[in-house]
């Protein structure tokens, strides 16, 4: 029978018999493989291990180390699966500080990128005082969700102590791996079930035959035979044993060679760890390619080498309940997650799965994260602001001191928040788990918080007031038309009524009779064409044609009018003072004070070609202050007296089209800046009834914010301003959270639901 050796005991034994060794089945675990790996090379001998699991040994390029078993690295796709079918966003990975739990670390973190991955170190001698300190390390952070990876006995140690402290009960998830779930039942004979009660786990699937089941008894009675006085279940790891060992018997049959000589071999050395007396297998190469080609059923499932190690198999998701392992589902690569029962792709929502048992006997499927706070409230900031109470408003009670928010982001939030599956009490404090309120989501802010999705209409842009174009004389009814239009219109009118009155008086009775009444009724004619059918008919063949051609200009002329008057008495009444930023900055100007010490001074200044009017090519605003002494000799500037009157009265039409309001505080000063306005060119407001001040008196011409204040600015002055383009894109309102905080997700997916439903409507009503 093929036995297990320890790294010394191997090279020992290769000292004294390696002209009989053949192959080597070992080593039992991780950290004596890299020996193992290396002395195979050297030896050119097939080593082939059933346990060592260590993705990190497939970096060590061997061409004689098989690896009959199951690369932990194939099971972290498995296990991304059931996080993504749950919904979990974050998890503590627990791992023994060896080859074997650094090994799957790289694969852990890769497969699980959407997920926040923390690590929980522990060293293989540790004893119950430092697994006790990891674990209250552990209490004390938000997440709930831990995957366990390490060898099984100090793994057992820690669900046991975990059990202690109270980190079994309902909320937190515990999931094993593939070793540990194969290996937990084996310890202390089965009483470490008791302390894992309701953890998950992922194991490579063993197909149930009849051979392994007879296989099973006859080793329990052979091995109850020869130690009566123990007790051993046969693991996956012996099943794996007897495979490598049958497949390796078969490559030996294979290759006809009765013996295995070494070449350079020097078996009087006296030096028992010198590897350079080691020889090389004559027929080690032969022997390895006839294993490549084995492919059989054996006890764990089908042994097929691809790349000298087993490849990917079907995973279990194992339930941990009371004694038993309940399997509620499988994994494969081409599949993924499938229900145990139906055989069906599915999500694990827990009641489909029939009874899924949680830690704490739970049946409800744990969030996966809390507040470390009593009670379970979080801490909310409001920002305070002294305009723009509609969202956001603080309110303190005179007599009790309590301070209470409201308006539309309290609204949305708290809806949002009875819309997550657990509960969750919002209390305002100065120290925060969250912001809510009209925070804007921006790149800088986002470098040290996390935001929910935008709650509000995202973006900046400009309100103008409206220009009231209404005319308010009797005389609108003409603007339609140009005079000339009107001119030309009227002198068709007597045109077509004489042309008609010209063919018809002889012929038609209608237009003869005395002179007046020939005039009256050819202009009668001509006028009525536009309203109604003509009592008059029209007898020559040549005024019926005449009167077609004018019903068809009418009938242009009244359309075209019809639609100047309704664009005048409505469109234009209500169009923007202002509508492009170019226009802002192109209007922009410089105001220049000039002190007048002379007349001739006064005189020069007024002579349009003087190079102060220009300044950098815009236009200069030139202020001229006269000094008292000069005012009496008005002669010398009395001639320029229309053009003074004219600059200052350009002056004071001019003087507020340059400055740009924008709420104080916010980022859109930095956008107007970048966009070329001086801070000469802007005036900053606090509130919707300062800006509405504002604009009204003159102060700004046009005010720049976020969409979302200004729809509350046109809420109470929707008559008086129009929001007009451009729009600056940005990111909108949103909830600022702790970096990497659990609630960002859950509660942008509440926002989502409320924003979507009728709370919205309701909270914006009432805000408003």
């Amino acid at each position: 029978m093929w036995s297990v050796f320890r790294a010394s005991e191997i090279l020992n034994f290769f000292f004294f018999v390696f002209a009989c060794v053949s192959a080597i089945i070992g080593p039992r675990n991780s950290m004596q493989a890299e020996f193992m790996i290396r002395l195979a090379n050297k030896t050119q001998v097939p080593t082939i291990t059933f346990s060592a699991t260590s993705p990190l040994l497939t970096s060590i390029k061997s061409d004689y180390f098989v690896r009959a078993t199951i690369d932990d690295s194939y099971q972290v796709k498995a296990i991304a699966a059931i996080f993504e079918s749950f919904g979990w966003r974050s998890v503590v990975a627990i791992y023994v500080d060896n080859e074997l739990g650094e090994g799957i670390m790289p694969y852990l973190f890769d497969a699980l990128q959407d997920v926040q991955v923390d690590r929980s170190v522990i060293s293989p001698e540790a004893n119950d005082d430092q697994i006790l300190k990891e674990l209250y390390k552990l209490m004390t952070r938000q997440t709930r969700v831990f995957v366990v990876h390490m060898a099984s006995r100090l793994a057992s140690r820690i669900f046991e102590k975990a059990k202690e402290i109270g980190m079994m009960e309902e909320g937190y998830v515990w999931l094993m791996t593939n070793g540990m779930t194969h290996m937990m039942r084996h310890i202390n004979h089965g009483r470490s079930l008791n302390n894992i009660e309701g953890v998950l786990g992922v194991r490579s699937h063993v197909p149930q035959s009849k051979e392994l089941k007879d296989f099973g008894l006859r080793w329990n009675k052979k091995f109850e035979k020869e130690n009566p006085t123990m007790r051993d279940d046969l693991t996956i790891f012996g099943l794996r044993a007897y495979d490598s060992t049958t497949a390796l018997a078969m490559a030996v049959e294979k290759t006809n060679i009765r013996s295995f000589p070494y070449d350079n071999a020097s078996a009087s050395s006296n030096n028992m760890t010198d590897l350079g007396n080691l020889g090389v297998s004559r027929y080690g190469q032969s022997l390895l390619n006839a294993l490549s080609e084995i492919r059989f059923n054996g006890l764990a499932g089908e042994f097929k080498l691809i790349d000298k190690q087993l490849e990917s198999p079907k995973f279990e998701i194992i339930n941990f309940v009371g004694n038993e392992e309940r399997i509620i589902g499988f994994w494969t690569p081409s599949n993924g997650l499938v229900n145990a029962n139906s055989n069906k792709t599915t999500s694990f929502t827990g009641e489909r799965f029939g009874p899924l048992i949680w830690p704490g006997k739970s049946t409800i499927v744990p969030k996966g994260w809390e507040i470390p706070t009593n009670g379970k409230k979080i801490k909310v900031g409001v920002p305070v602001k002294k305009g723009f109470f509609n969202f956001v408003e603080v309110i303190t009670d005179p007599i009790t001191n309590i301070t209470t928010p409201k308006g539309y982001a309290i609204d949305i939030f708290e809806a949002a928040l009875k819309k997550l599956p657990y509960s969750v009490i919002p209390q305002y404090y100065p120290t925060l788990d969250a912001v809510v309120g009209d925070v804007t989501i921006t790149a800088y802010r986002s470098l040290y918080a996390d935001f929910t999705l935008p709650y509000t209409e995202s973006g900046v842009s400009m309100m103008v007031p409206v220009r009231d174009n209404e005319n308010k004389n009797t005389w609108v009814f003409l603007k339609p038309w140009t005079l000339e239009l009107w001119v030309t219109t009227g002198c068709f009118f007597v045109l077509i009524g004489f042309v008609v009155w010209l063919f018809e008086h002889r012929v038609n009775t209608d237009f003869r009779g005395p002179p007046h009444h020939q005039i009256g009724t050819s202009f009668w004619f001509s006028f009525s064409t536009m309203v109604f059918a003509h009592r008059e008919k029209v007898v020559s063949n040549l005024a019926r044609f005449v009167v077609v051609v004018w019903c068809f200009v009418v009938l242009v002329l009244t359309q075209s009018y019809t639609a100047n008057l309704t664009s005048f008495l409505t469109v234009q009444r209500s169009q923007p003072g202002a509508t492009t930023m170019k226009d802002l900055i192109k209007n922009g100007e410089k105001r220049c004070p000039i002190v007048v010490t002379s007349p001739m001074f006064l005189s020069l200044l007024f002579s349009s070609v003087h190079p102060l009017w220009q300044y950098s090519g815009r236009n200069l605003r030139i202020e001229a202050f006269i000094k008292d002494e000069f005012k009496s000799e008005q002669h010398h500037w009395q001639n320029h007296g229309s053009k003074a009157m004219k600059i200052q009265n350009q002056v004071e039409e001019e003087e507020n089209g340059s400055v740009t309001g924008y709420q104080h505080g916010a980022f859109v000063k930095d956008i107007l800046r970048n966009e070329g306005f001086n801070d000469s060119q802007l005036k900053p407001f606090g509130s919707s009834e300062e800006c509405d001040a504002l604009l009204s008196n003159g102060s700004i011409s046009v005010a720049f914010d976020e969409i979302a204040y200004l729809k509350a600015i046109l809420s109470q002055y929707c008559s008086k301003y129009a929001m007009v383009e451009p729009t600056f894109k940005t990111a909108g309102f949103g909830f600022a959270f702790p970096k990497n905080s659990p609630l960002t997700g859950d509660v942008s997916r509440a926002i989502l639901n409320v924003t979507q439903g009728d709370e919205c409507d309701t909270s914006r009503t009432n805000g408003s």
